[in-house]
Formats: C-alpha cells, structure tokens, sequence
C-alpha cells in the first residue's frame, strides 16, 4: 500500500464512518488526482448507486480539481524552490 493510504482508510471508516465510498484517479494538465466521495447512508444498495452516478462524480471531482490545481502547483514550486 502507498505511504499514508492505510492510515487515510481507516480514518475514514472509523473515525467518520464513511462506510462507503469511491476513489477516481484521473490526470488534469499531466498531475495525477485522486478524489474521493463518501456516505455515511444505510441505504442498501448505495454501491449500486455510486456506480450509476459515476459520470456525475467524476464531472464534480474534475470541477473541484481544476479549480485546486494552481494552488498544487503553486505549492509544488514553494517546495521546490526551498529544497534546491
């Protein structure tokens, strides 16, 4: 497992009880993201309907990560400039 991804699972089915959920890895302008929706929702069939709406969860991360990535890569140039 990546580094710090268990610990961000398990935050996340414990500490909040998300207990569903899904993670969509995409590119936007060449950097890797990774966004993720969860529900608290006793509903029985919510993997059901998390894979029905798909298009629409990727379309609302994909607004949300366009708008956060010049602040990545604005951070991406402060952490370089000070490790260099």
């Amino acid at each position: 497992m990546e580094d710090g991804f268990e610990e961000l699972y398990l935050l996340k089915q414990s500490s909040h009880q998300f207990e569903t959920g899904i993670s969509l890895p995409t590119k936007l302008n060449g950097q890797s993201i990774i966004y993720s929706f969860a529900t608290k929702t006793s509903c029985p069939n919510k993997i059901a309907l998390f894979e029905q709406q798909i298009v629409h969860f990727y379309k609302i991360g994909m607004r949300f990560a366009s708008k956060l990535l010049p602040l990545i890569l604005g951070l991406e140039d402060i952490c370089a400039a000070n490790t260099a």
